[in-house]
């Protein structure tokens, strides 16, 4: 009996999961509006209230895409400036590792969407709850504006790689010239904390 329930459980992340790959699919090639819950159904090979005994509704589908790129595995920034770089990076290119879901935020975010704007919102809110401390540590009370200034800069980075590439804009973010740009960029946006004083 507990055998059978643990492969039940697998079976429907299975079946969320290859729901949620259509729906990424689907959504980046026709908008949250061409999509139908139809289309990702059939394209999973599932009966619509089968579909909906997992989502119950396209937005909460188009929710759950919009929230995929987990950072809570990365550790926060902590030590000495460069060290905490490195985290802040990986934080971004965990969000550009799924370039399907970064151009579906866009896409949706230029349309006025307000789950591309809550995602917008939701990443800088989990970026300002992930790297607050260290900003913190070293930058006391400039923190807030130095994190602001980060914040803005490598997303406005990241949206301006995928309106210039758009396809290959995980080609292009992988590509060591533009991860040193990133670096650049980023080490520009954090003054010596000496020079705060």
């Amino acid at each position: 009996m507990v055998q059978q329930a643990r492969v039940n459980r697998r079976e429907r992340g299975d079946t969320r999961d290859r729901i949620l790959a259509a729906a990424r699919e689907l959504f980046a090639d026709n908008g949250y509006v061409g999509a139908s819950t139809r289309m990702i159904a059939r394209r999973v090979g599932l009966t619509d209230p089968a579909l909906y005994y997992y989502f119950p509704t396209k937005r909460d589908l188009h929710d759950a895409l919009l929230r995929e790129a987990d950072v809570r595995d990365l550790p926060p920034p902590a030590g000495t400036l460069e060290e905490g770089m490195e985290s802040i990076l990986a934080f971004f290119f965990r969000y550009a590792e799924n370039g399907d879901l970064v151009r579906l935020a866009l896409r949706e975010q230029v349309s006025g969407e307000p789950a591309a704007i809550s995602f917008r919102q939701d990443v800088e809110q989990t970026f300002r709850a992930f790297a607050g401390p260290f900003f913190r540590q070293h930058y006391g009370e400039a923190a807030n504006a130095i994190e602001s200034i980060v914040t803005y800069t490598l997303t406005g980075v990241f949206w301006d790689a995928i309106l210039s590439f758009g396809a290959n804009f995980e080609e292009v973010v992988a590509q060591d010239h533009f991860q040193r740009r990133l670096r650049n960029v980023l080490s520009a946006c954090l003054p010596d904390p000496a020079e705060l004083g």
